[in-house]
């Protein structure tokens, strides 16, 4: 099963690898995340108690993608559990049912937070290393952590969980990227606006400078020429 975590907020969509999967008609093959303890958890579909069901997509015999169950309510709240919740994911062929014998192992995480970045800019030839300030980067549920810049995907050289540090890569023209990061090498965090990026959120590259002339070309050998 990958990614084999994700954000409270939910909808993670995890590939599930096995045997045996048929489809059986619309709305027949789903996925069940259950806990020892969430008896609180009820299918509104008739399925088992304590089992929470969402729609699965069957590929064929033996892939099968599903969402993850989202932990928050409408006002954003997390509603059961929190950093570490996990829930075991079992298959059904018949909504919910009954439930593969099998399982797989699914945990949450709080999304990490970015405050700043030092320095925010360098060159578009890349080289600069970069110390990303926040909370929540070095959570024990991870399952895959980048970095992004725009459409660039970069694996970080050093994190803990309020520091995060890395290379900028090569940008083919200057300009000004979002910075973005995940935990389980989907769901990236997201950007509060889209037309007016949060400068503490973004990293500039530029063109580095030049010089073409210089003056005076001569002077003293004790220096202080300007």
């Amino acid at each position: 099963m990958s990614p084999s975590c994700g954000p409270l907020s939910g909808y993670t969509q995890i590939a599930v690898i096995g045997e045996n999967f048929i489809d059986l008609g619309r709305d027949q093959i789903m996925c069940g995340f259950k806990q020892e303890d969430s008896a609180n958890f009820v299918s509104t579909d008739g399925g088992k108690q304590g089992v929470v069901l969402t729609n699965a997509s069957i590929i064929n015999s033996t892939f099968v993608y599903c969402d993850t169950p989202s932990l928050m309510n409408k006002q954003g709240y997390v509603v059961d559990g929190g950093e570490g919740a996990w829930f075991d994911v079992f298959i059904s062929l018949d909504a919910g049912s009954e439930l593969s014998d099998s399982n797989g192992r699914f945990e949450y995480y709080q999304d990490p937070v970015i405050n700043e970045l030092t320095p925010a800019l360098g060159p578009h030839s890349g080289g600069t290393i970069v110390t990303v300030n926040g909370t929540g980067f070095d959570q024990n549920t991870t399952c895959g952590i980048y970095v992004r810049l725009g459409l660039i995907e970069i694996t970080p050289m050093n994190i803990t969980n309020e520091t995060l540090i890395f290379k900028a890569p090569h940008s083919p023209y200057p300009g000004t990227a979002a910075v973005s990061f995940t935990l389980n090498g989907q769901q990236y965090t997201k950007q509060p606006a889209i037309s007016d990026l949060p400068k503490e959120l973004t990293f500039d590259f530029y063109e580095p400078p030049y010089t073409t002339y210089y003056y005076p070309t001569r002077g003293p050998s004790n220096g202080a020429n300007f």
